[in-house]
């Protein structure tokens, strides 16, 4: 995993001086998302909620964009022992800040819009297990850590008009939380330099 994170961040750093010369940073779309999580280790499925911006072009293709995407999930156990019946609670929870590019897949139509994504992205992850017997906590503890990761994916936008497209993606994150976010997409392009 931290081999491939360093190979992303360096690939990142050797795109080509023509292409970084031409970037415009020109923030021109809002997309919000949501839709379902499957989590690995057997976590198990729970749902995500994303949003990110468009801050500008590299070329008419190549657009860099920001954002950060949440879920969580609560799994309960319980369990009868002489009489007392005790419960075990876990939550997960994992926010995640990422930075990447999106490359603009050309077609013929324009209001189809189909695209590839992927960079870097540092996770925010939480656990806490809390024991309880009847009314009575027994135990609690909790513990965090940040991973930096990878993500690679891809949608397809249909544009219902100037300033608002919506569509479906798939977005696999490799990190030590490793899950994968398959969402509804809705955009908002604003301003004239709209790569979308």
């Amino acid at each position: 995993m931290r081999k491939l994170s360093s190979g992303l961040l360096g690939l990142a750093l050797l795109v080509p001086t023509s292409v970084s010369a031409a970037f415009q940073f020109q923030p021109n779309a809002v997309t919000f998302g949501v839709g379902p999580a499957m989590l690995q280790d057997g976590i198990g499925t729970t749902f995500f909620l994303s949003g990110r911006v468009d801050l500008g072009t590299f070329t008419d293709q190549l657009v860099w964009d920001a954002g950060l995407h949440w879920w969580q999930k609560t799994e309960t156990t319980s369990y009868a022992f002489f009489g007392e019946t005790s419960e075990i609670k876990t939550s997960f929870r994992d926010l995640a800040v990422s930075s990447g590019v999106k490359f603009l897949i050309p077609v013929q139509s324009p209001q189809w819009l189909p695209y590839a994504r992927g960079g870097l992205a540092l996770n925010f992850v939480d656990v806490s297990v809390k024991t309880t017997t009847g009314a009575t906590t027994t135990g609690s503890v909790s513990g965090g850590d940040s991973d930096l990761g990878a993500y690679l994916g891809g949608g397809v936008s249909y544009r219902y008009s100037p300033s608002f497209l919506i569509g479906a993606e798939g977005v696999l994150n490799v990190t030590d939380a490793d899950h994968f976010l398959l969402g509804v997409m809705a955009s908002f392009p604003f301003g004239g330099s709209s790569a979308q």
